[in-house]
């Protein structure tokens, strides 16, 4: 059972390989054997042979040399010719069948299935009616008699003309239809066939149907009918065979080829897959199966740029066509490659094929001593840079520290600063020798120093803590002093979760207080919180006296609250605040903190 199986093998391979070969040498021999003109031969008894010829008709002359591809139906009682496509393509003759099985039992004698798009349809009667006797045209067939019978053309299940009389009907004057009978070699006789009919020409899209029906004038009943449709034809009934690479020499090749060791994975079915993979050490070739007239046409990576491949000589009613795919891949590259067939180039099948990269031995001692030197390279280069890192952390650190110090010691500044203004204030009260209201204002006063103090040593403290304090100190305002402060928060802005710098509000809202409400009859102070997409916006504005801008220079509070911004965007420099004022004798001061990039 084992040598069995060995050799059935080896005879596939043998028989695959011989297949190859043979497409080789049919095209070398082609030129040798060129195609006769398409004649149909039949060979009725009493006659050697006849057969029937299309030829193309230039200036009502017949031309000899001008190929013409038609179909001939002959049969008992009804007979065609139709000029543009030949007989039925293999390839499209499953579809017949379930055509047939739909049509049965209907006038639909014959049914022809073609890729092509021009049809010329000629109907052909059998016999003829000359001085009163019916006179045989083609063999001993009878068929319809067309002096009493009418057509019409159905396109598509729609009717494109009315009943015309089939005697009306004129010949063609681009083609001739001849008969070509013969009883030995030395007795030929052509002669053209009488009465056919040339029905039109029509152009078919893919899936288009087209009917002829033919009826009795006197019955009206449909009698005979051709149905003839155009389908979709794709290149793909090829396969897919990596051989070893040809030799030099011809023999040398043809051995190459018989002692090919072809594996099942080597051969691919081109109706089943559109992606190939072909090896390096190995010639890639498409093989397909085509039919006589079929040229087909190839294009690598666009639609532009086709070339024709036309097939070799005919085994039967088929013909081996290839196309070596190696010149066109280069190793480890994959290209697209268009397929069409010349007589539909609307139908297009696009199959992709990589090349895989030629694989070399692997040069381990080049390797080794490359990846040690890398290693050497890379640890060079890591102590290097994690030195340079330390550098660099150690100066970013002293950076942050300076800073931090600097915030410190304009913090310790402005507290002294307020501790002044309120002792002022506590000086005020006591003047005014009410004690009781003098103690209650000094409690506050150190409650609310003890408030800052804590609170001032923290980077940052919630926007909610901040109001807090900015509203005890204006409170304490308020016993010295009448004026009346409003707070606007937007209602989407949570305040409990938004950092802050602790009292880089105070400074503006005590110079609102002492030195903007001093002559205003009804002193107001607003506080206004809103976002604007991702900035915090505070806005501070009073209704005061104002003060030129232009002529007087900001005072000691609002130069440490600029100072403090500079140096907390060089430490946050992704969110920086930016403090505008806007100030104008006898309409008051706006003050706007944009904290930008502030909120999520």
């Amino acid at each position: 059972m084992i040598l069995r199986s060995i050799k059935l093998q080896q005879v596939k391979k043998i028989v695959l390989a011989l297949s190859v070969c043979c497409l080789f040498l049919l095209k070398t021999t082609a030129q040798e054997h060129p195609r006769k003109n398409e004649v149909y031969e039949i060979r009725p008894p009493g006659f050697s042979y006849q057969a029937i010829e299309v030829k193309k008709k230039l200036n009502n002359k017949i031309c000899d040399t001008c190929n013409v591809q038609f179909a001939f139906s002959a049969d008992w009682d009804f007979s065609y010719v139709l000029v543009g496509t030949p007989h039925m393509l293999m390839r499209l003759h499953s579809k017949i069948m379930e055509i047939k099985e739909s049509i049965r039992g209907t006038e639909i004698s014959n049914v022809q299935f073609t890729p092509y798009s021009t049809i010329n349809v000629f109907l052909l009667p059998n016999y003829i009616v000359k001085e009163g006797e019916k006179r045989q045209i083609w063999r001993d067939y009878k068929g319809i008699d067309y002096s009493y019978a009418e057509y019409i053309v159905v396109l598509n299940n729609k009717n494109i003309t009315d009943w015309i009389p089939l005697a009306t009907e004129k010949q063609s004057n681009e083609y001739a239809i001849r008969t070509i009978s013969a009883k030995s070699d030395d007795y030929t006789v052509i002669t053209p066939w009488p009465g056919s009919v040339f029905v039109g020409t029509y152009k078919l899209n893919i899936n288009d149907s087209l009917k002829v029906l033919v009826r009795d004038t006197r019955t009206k009943k449909n009698e005979k009918g051709i149905f003839i449709q155009r389908l979709k034809d794709v290149p793909d009934n090829f396969s897919f065979l990596q051989l070893p690479k040809l030799n030099e020499k011809h023999n040398n090749g043809l051995q190459d080829f018989l002692n090919a060791n072809i594996k099942k994975e080597d051969v691919i079915d081109g109706d089943s897959s559109v992606h190939f993979e072909k090896d390096a050490d190995k010639t890639g070739i498409l093989l397909f199966q085509t039919e006589r007239n079929d040229v087909l046409e190839y294009s690598y990576d666009d639609t532009l740029h086709w070339q024709s491949i036309k097939p070799g000589n005919f085994i039967g009613a088929h013909s081996g066509t290839s196309l070596v795919v190696d010149k066109e891949l280069p190793s480890g590259t994959t290209k697209a490659l268009y397929l069409r067939y010349q007589h539909q180039p609307e139908t297009v099948h696009k199959i992709t094929i990589h090349a895989k990269a030629i694989t070399k031995a692997v040069p381990w001692a080049k390797i080794a001593i490359t990846s040690i030197l890398l290693l050497l390279l890379a640890g060079i280069w890591f102590y290097l840079y994690s030195r340079w890192q330390k550098r660099k952390m150690a100066k970013l650190d002293k950076k942050n520290k300076d800073i931090e110090t600097r915030l410190s010691l304009l913090s310790g500044q402005l507290n002294p600063h307020f501790l002044f203004n309120s002792l002022h204030a506590i000086q005020g009260v006591v003047n005014t020798n009410n004690t009781t209201e003098a103690n209650a204002y000094i409690g506050d006063v150190a409650r609310f120093m003890r408030n800052i103090m804590d609170q001032g040593k923290k980077e940052f403290i919630s926007l909610k803590e901040e109001l807090q304090l900015e509203t005890d100190y204006l409170q304490l305002e308020q016993k010295r002093k009448s004026f009346e402060f409003v707070m606007d928060i937007d209602e989407q802005t949570d305040i409990s979760q938004i950092d802050f710098p602790p009292l880089l509000l105070q400074p503006v809202l005590e110079n609102s207080v002492r030195h903007a409400f001093g002559r205003t009859a009804h002193p107001v102070l607003s506080i206004k919180i809103e976002r604007q997409q991702k900035n915090l916006v505070i806005t501070i504005t009073d209704n005061g006296a104002g003060w030129n801008m232009n002529e007087h220079k900001e005072g000691h509070g609002l130069g440490l609250v600029r100072k403090r911004i500079e140096l907390i965007n060089e430490k946050i420099q992704h969110m920086n605040i930016e403090m505008k004022i806007q100030s104008q004798t006898g309409t008051g001061t706006t003050t706007v903190f944009i904290c930008h990039n502030w909120l999520m």
